[in-house]
Parts: structure tokens; sequence; C-alpha cells
């Protein structure tokens, strides 16, 4: 893990979508510009061919998926079940971390495991850990 990496994830692990975002919103430009650049850079130097998040003992707590299941229903404005681009997008905005379509196309391309052009709630989250563990 890189160093803040973990002080950053310690401080919002009890927090709720809204803080989290808030939180991020906080963030200097130049802090922001590296999350853009992780969320963009998620798995591209070990992309994960296999990267299906199966069934696996999750590295979170129960508390802390479900935070991640509100999260990511916040995120699914259209109550589809699954993130598209445009909302990553939209809430990437919200949190003053633009990302241009490249970037949001990469960070598709690398978490959608099954390549429908949306992300699950289990990509979702292994899209999460990976960007935790950079």
């Amino acid at each position: 893990m890189g160093s803040g990496g973990s002080v950053l994830t310690d401080s919002l692990k009890d927090a709720s979508p809204a803080q989290v975002a808030e939180t991020f919103g906080t963030l200097s430009a130049e802090d922001q510009k590296k999350v853009a650049s992780a969320l963009a850079n998620v798995g591209e130097k070990d992309a994960p061919k296999e990267a299906a998040p199966e069934k696996k003992d999750s590295a979170l707590s129960e508390e802390q998926r479900n935070m991640l299941k509100a999260a990511f229903e916040e995120i699914d404005t259209d109550k589809s079940g699954a993130i598209e681009a445009s909302e990553l997008k939209a809430v990437m905005a919200k949190m003053n971390v633009p990302l241009s379509e490249e970037q949001i196309d990469g960070v598709f391309k690398r978490a959608d495991v099954n390549k429908d052009a949306k992300l699950s709630f289990e990509e979702y989250e292994g899209l999460v850990l990976k960007s935790m563990n950079h």
C-alpha cells in the first residue's frame, strides 16, 4: 500500500456515502488528480484477466460492504442495478474529480469483467478494493 493511502481509507471506513463524497470534494487539486489518476490506472499495470470478483472472502467487513452497497445504489441513479459510465462520470464530477471519456472508458475496460458496458455490484466492489490497495 502506498504511503498515505491507508490514512484516507481509515478515515472513510465508517463514513456514509455522502460523507465520502464530501471528503473527496475537500481534497486539494493535487490529491484530486491522484484519485483521478488512481481510478484511471486501476489495473493498468496488472490488468486482471480473470479478476471477476468471485465469491471469495471480501477484504471488507459486513458493515463496510453494506456501506459500499449504499454508495453503489447512490451512484446508480437510474436504479438499473448497475453503474453505467455516465453515472460514474457524474459522481466523480460531483466529487470534483473530473475524468475524461478516455479515463472512464479505461476504468470500465479494466473493471467490467463480463464486458457488458456496466458495472455490477461485484465488479464495483472489485474496483474499489483494487483502488484501496494501490
